[in-house]
C-alpha cells in the first residue's frame, strides 16, 4: 500500500525503514538554497510515509492489546490486514456472538500465506463489519472490489 509503494518490496524491512524515514532532504543549515521540484516532491512523500508509518504503529500497537497477540511489522501487517483475519478477531474481541471464532475463515492464515487473498476472505472483514455494527458504530463503507484498496480502507478506520 502507501509503504510499500514508497519502499518497494524490501527484503530487510527494518534497515530500509530506518534509513528511509532517518534521512531528511531538506538542508540542514540556514542557507537560503532552494530546493528543486523533485526534491520537494520527495521530502512530502518521505514526510507522508513517516506520518502513516507512526499511525500504523499506534493500531498494530493497540490491536496488540486489545487482542493480546504478537502482530506482524508495518509492511507485514499491512498487508495482512486485507486478509480481514486480525480483523474478524477484534471483532469476535467486542462481539462473540456475533463473530464466533469457528465463523472466521482461514484463522491460521495457512491459506493466505499458501494461495494468497482469497474471496472468502472477504467475509472475514463483513463479521467485523456486523461486530461493529452489533455495538452501535457507524457503517464503515464497503470494500472496494479493488484488493489493493482494502488495506488502505483498513487502516484509515482504524486510525
Amino acid at each position: 500500500m502507501i509503504l510499500s509503494h514508497v519502499l518497494g518490496d524490501p527484503s530487510n524491512q527494518t534497515a530500509k525503514l530506518l534509513s528511509f524515514v532517518g534521512d531528511s532532504l531538506i538542508p540542514k543549515d540556514n542557507s537560503d538554497r532552494r530546493l528543486t521540484a523533485q526534491q520537494m516532491d520527495a521530502a512530502r512523500l518521505q514526510d507522508e510515509a513517516y506520518r502513516y508509518l507512526c499511525r500504523l504503529e499506534e493500531a498494530k500497537r493497540w490491536l496488540e492489546g486489545v487482542l493480546e497477540a504478537e502482530l506482524p511489522g508495518p509492511l507485514e501487517l499491512e498487508r495482512t490486514l486485507r486478509n480481514g483475519v486480525t480483523l474478524a478477531k477484534l471483532g469476535h474481541r467486542f462481539a462473540p456472538a456475533v463473530v464466533p471464532l469457528e465463523s472466521i475463515y482461514d484463522l491460521d492464515q495457512h491459506r493466505y500465506q499458501d494461495l494468497g487473498l482469497q474471496f472468502q476472505h472477504t467475509d472475514n472483514i463483513n463479521l467485523w463489519r456486523n461486530a461493529m455494527a452489533s455495538l452501535g458504530l457507524p457503517p464503515v463503507r464497503e470494500p472496494s472490489e479493488d484488493w489493493s484498496l482494502i488495506g488502505q480502507l483498513i487502516s484509515f478506520h482504524l486510525n
